[in-house]
């Protein structure tokens, strides 16, 4: 086994394994060689693009070696058909001659001919299967090359997608810290409160009259309680799980009906976390058609549970 190329430091990356598999001599195709170009695998598009450059380089020189031998081929066919053509003519000679001793001499010559002819077609023979040789090496890096390629492309797609990932994955976990400083209490229009936001860790006083939304209680238009609990449940995400279990928030309303900070008073944390969403992406609540509703609904504590109660 001989390989057809050394493998250098250039090519650290390419492992180049030409193998030749010889058959018994029964075999139609003893006389035959099977080179085989191996890909290394890389780790990066970069390191690929290095294995590739570098099997392209091997594969011109494979290219050149199968040119060499092809010539070469044609070569040895020409001599071994002019010997062919020599022997019979000699032949021919020997055949339409009479004369004895011209007839030995040209006997004698044939015979010269004929060893000759032999070692023509033995040359023509090795020549023929090198040339065969040269193109299975040339066609194995050609595939090696392709493949090379195929490894840079699909390696730069993980690499984009990774990338992609790595930032979808950085911009939820921001997302995440974000709700929780929210879900320690803070200003709706501020900030976190661990990033300098209006902590309400405390809430707002009330004065009063104002009472908790669905306690039942108060004098002021139940109908606007309706509406702040409707607003909500639109943005409100529930899920099974939330079953038996509830998650007490307190929010705070502008005159507007602006909802300007809240504060987690009680719950779990999967169901504190859909709460504050929804209160996060409602923003605001339809306005109190007068002061007297306002104030009683300025600071209610919503429950949030399969439903916005």
């Amino acid at each position: 086994m001989k390989p057809i190329f050394k493998t250098t430091a250039l090519a650290a990356f390419v492992a180049l394994s030409l193998t030749a598999c010889g058959s018994s001599s029964s075999s139609n195709d003893s006389n035959s060689i099977a080179a085989q170009v191996e890909v290394q695998k890389a780790k990066t598009s970069e390191q690929a693009k290095r294995i590739a450059e570098n099997l392209k380089d091997s594969a011109n020189k494979a290219k050149s070696a199968a040119e060499q031998a092809k010539n070469a081929a044609k070569k040895a066919k020409t001599l071994a058909d002019k010997s062919q053509s020599e022997v019979d003519a000699l032949k021919k000679s020997i055949s339409s001659t009479t004369d004895a001793t011209k007839k030995a001499a040209l006997e004698k010559s044939l015979k010269a001919k004929e060893t000759a002819l032999e070692s023509a077609k033995k040359a023509l023979s090795d020549a023929q299967q090198k040339a065969e040789e040269a193109q299975k090496s040339l066609d194995a890096h050609n595939a090696a090359v392709a493949k090379a390629n195929n490894q840079v492309i699909e390696l730069q797609k993980a690499e984009a997608k990774a990338k992609a990932d790595a930032a979808a994955k950085a911009a939820q976990a921001k997302k995440n810290q974000d709700l929780d400083d929210f879900l320690s209490g803070g200003n709706i229009g501020g900030g976190g409160s661990s990033n300098g936001g209006n902590k309400n860790s405390a809430g707002l006083a009330g004065n009063g009259n104002g009472k908790a939304v669905g306690d039942g209680q108060g004098t002021a238009d139940r109908g606007y309680e309706r509406l702040i609990k409707q607003k909500l449940s639109r943005t409100y995400k529930v899920d099974p799980s939330f079953a038996g279990q509830e998650c007490k928030v307190k929010i705070n309303i502008d005159r507007d009906g602006r909802i300007s900070s809240h504060q987690v008073l009680s719950g779990p944390d999967n169901i504190c976390r859909a709460a504050v969403a929804a209160i996060v992406q409602a923003q605001s609540v339809p306005r109190a058609k007068d002061d007297a509703t306002y104030n009683t609904y300025k600071s209610p504590t919503i429950k949030f549970g399969l439903k916005v109660l």
